[in-house]
């Protein structure tokens, strides 16, 4: 009994082995915040926009083990993009790729952004775009078209992208969005590029016994098209009021 108990247990924990260590065979790709090397601090936002954009949309096409600074600290030392710190990052933190890019001016006052991909095992950067917005109002054009245009690099799939327009109709206090268990640090600029896809969209807030989802709903995100989200928030439930009383 306690031979057939030991082969059984060898066989669980080598099947758990293998179903842990399926995720570790994708693609660790380390994203690293947009430089805005512009000289002027408003267009930080654009850039911010951008790198997070592109972090949430790889996130969901679940092809890549992504790493922005939230995850990786160490990779917010590093604002200059060259040869030497990018082989750095990729040896010290085994990353198979690292995305990086920034934002300048143009002789003509317009604004260019670049997006690179350097592959860790070639040592080179083997995908690189770059769009040029000619006015201030074209710059987050040009941010959704270069995000769109690097990513489609990254798969073989349709990529395409719809919006989502959150209407609060009530309630009151701050609020934290999920999108497929996924935080959106700022939902505001960031449901403006979503890939398609359905979707399940939470709020959360925390109450008196901590952190609560208030809001939950299925969400079709359509090519071309906004979905539009009505929510409200809802007051102190009872079993708020319970955990006062106690």
């Amino acid at each position: 009994m306690i031979k057939k108990t030991t082969v059984f247990i060898c066989v669980m924990l080598f099947l758990s082995t293998l179903l842990f260590g399926l995720d570790d065979y994708r693609t660790r790709i380390a994203i690293l915040s947009m430089s805005n090397e512009t000289g002027d601090a408003q267009y930080d936002a654009v850039c911010s926009t951008v790198t997070d954009t592109v972090a949430l949309v790889l996130r969901f096409l679940e092809d890549y083990l992504v790493s922005t600074g939230d995850d990786d600290p160490d990779l917010e030392r590093y604002t200059a993009f060259d040869d030497d710190a990018l082989k750095i990052i990729s040896e010290e933190s085994e990353y198979d790729e690292i995305l990086f890019g920034n934002a300048v001016t143009t002789d003509s006052g317009g604004f260019r952004f670049t997006l690179s991909i350097y592959h860790s095992s070639k040592q080179a950067v083997i995908i690189e775009e770059e769009v040029i917005a000619e006015t201030l109002l074209g710059i987050f054009d040009a941010a959704d078209e270069i995000t769109l245009a690097l990513i489609s690099h990254l798969s073989d799939i349709h990529i395409g992208f719809g919006s989502i327009e959150l209407i609060q109709e009530s309630g009151k206090g701050f609020y934290q969005v999920y999108l497929d268990s996924k935080k959106v640090r700022n939902p505001k600029k960031l449901f403006k590029t979503v890939l398609n896809g359905s979707y399940v969209l939470a709020i959360h807030q925390e109450r008196m016994k901590g952190d609560t989802v208030v809001f939950e709903e299925p969400v079709e995100v359509f090519e071309d098209q906004t979905t539009e989200v009505r929510f409200s928030i809802p007051g102190a439930a009872e079993e708020d009021w319970n955990y006062l009383e106690e």
